[in-house]
């Protein structure tokens, strides 16, 4: 795991040990097999966040990037783990190894002030690409919320001038405006599963004692409470919830975000499971790049979760697991039948959700 703190000089992430000792390759030395995943990158894993930016990512990001080895190692490691996920490739330790060196270069990035745009945009950047690696990893919950985390602050602190970015109108309203016209055919989640994700987060109301836990659940309540009006209103809820995890003081995320805080696992939980609810939603953000919505990934860090929650407040998991492994069940189906990515989850009444693997 990493932390990243929000305020007083530097900004720092900071990677356990055991994520940066021993490794194989060096900062500024890159093999063939490495611009293979460099080409893979800039093909098919690239972030599609912030929306509207492929070309960023696909043309200035990668013009620069050998000026910033760490950035270099950030785009290979989600290249790698993208493999590893999406195909049969087994490229996890090249994946780790390569976070391991972006971490450690960010880390020393951060701790000076950008001097030009361009240190801004390869900080901002290597957030966002370790971000998605840790979505496509088991075990990477809490690094992504991290990641997401680093990308709220690097806005607000490291640019002097946003329009100087190699990145396009990186709002909240930027990314909206590209949103409502899809949104507005959009799907609508059907009642009974709006129902009961009203009433799992609800029935979990009693475990908040953290002003930061009260704040989350209201976050979820705020969701829940939209998608029995309208799916449009949760996606929009939904953007708040990683609002949240940049805007947080540092001890409020150190609580947020500690592994044995159980309350907040619990929370982070029923998030999840919404968020997969609300997958048909968020897939629309892909602009039909496909296999890039990290499904197949979301469900083990449900599970994991549960493996460390007391057996005393695992009854508060059931919502999230039961909705888990209906995920779960379904993309092994669509895995070993026609191909498709398709989930049957929200098929109760009317509409075909899908999921991608």
């Amino acid at each position: 795991m990493c932390q990243l703190y929000a305020k007083g000089p530097p900004l720092r992430i900071v990677a356990k040990p055991q994520q940066v000792v021993q490794l194989q390759s060096t900062p500024t030395t890159f093999s063939l097999s490495d611009m293979r995943l460099f080409h893979h990158f800039i093909i098919k894993s690239y972030p599609h966040l912030p929306l509207g930016n492929d070309e960023t990512w696909t043309c200035d990001i990668p013009a620069f990037a050998h000026h910033y080895d760490y950035l270099m190692h950030a785009m290979l490691s989600v290249a790698a783990s993208h493999l590893t996920l999406f195909s049969t490739s087994e490229l996890s330790e090249v994946a780790l190894t390569h976070r391991g060196l972006a971490i450690a270069g960010l880390n020393k990035a951060m701790s000076r002030s950008p001097e030009c745009s361009s240190d801004a945009d390869a900080m901002m950047a290597a957030c966002y690409a370790l971000s998605f690696q840790s979505s496509y990893t088991d075990d990477g919950l809490m690094d992504f919320l991290i990641f997401i985390r680093g990308c709220s602050l690097i806005s607000f602190t490291a640019f002097q001038n946003p329009a100087e970015s190699v990145f396009r109108d990186n709002t909240t309203e930027g990314h909206m405006q590209i949103m409502r016209p899809k949104l507005r055919t959009a799907p609508t989640v059907d009642p009974f599963l709006a129902s009961t994700a009203s009433d799992a987060v609800d029935s979990i109301r009693h475990l908040c004692s953290h002003k930061i836990e009260w704040e989350f659940h209201q976050l979820l309540v705020d969701i829940t409470h939209s998608l029995l009006e309208t799916s449009q209103q949760a996606y929009i809820r939904l953007l708040a919830i990683y609002g949240i995890c940049g805007s947080m003081s540092n001890e409020d995320f150190e609580h947020f975000s500690n592994p044995e805080n159980h309350v907040c696992q619990i929370l982070l939980a029923h998030f999840l499971a919404i968020q997969s609810i609300l997958a048909p939603l968020t897939n629309l953000e892909l602009e039909g790049r496909g296999r890039q919505a990290p499904a197949k990934a979301r469900v083990p860090w449900v599970d994991r979760i549960a493996q460390m929650t007391p057996q005393s407040q695992r009854v508060y998991l059931t919502w999230p697991l039961e909705v888990a492994n209906a995920v779960r069940s379904e993309l092994e189906v669509a895995a070993t039948s026609s191909g498709l990515n398709e989930s049957l989850i929200l098929r109760k009444t009317q509409g075909c959700y899908s999921y991608l693997i």
